[in-house]
């Protein structure tokens, strides 16, 4: 069950910009950018942390996967037409 409310919680994060309505399109898409990067650097130091590693190696790792991860998801999103913001 703690497992389900991390991830639920995690998940949550990047949708906190999408919530406030008097935003622009452009300034949600950073909002989104800027609490993804936030919580993939957190996630990166944890996990290296929790396993003894250094911490930057990992840490960036995570950090240009999930950014790489979001860009495709976003790329796909655009060619079919489809906003979130």
């Amino acid at each position: 069950m703690r497992a389900q409310v991390a991830f639920a919680c995690g998940a949550f994060i990047p949708l906190i910009p999408l919530l406030i309505p008097s935003l622009s399109h452009t300034v949600r898409i950073v909002g989104v950018v800027i609490a993804v990067t936030i919580g993939l650097v957190v996630l990166g130091l944890s996990g290296a942390a929790a396993g003894g590693a250094s911490l930057l190696r990992p840490t960036a790792r995570v950090l240009l996967f999930g950014w790489f991860a979001m860009a495709v998801t976003y790329g796909i999103g655009r060619a079919l037409g489809t906003s979130a913001a």
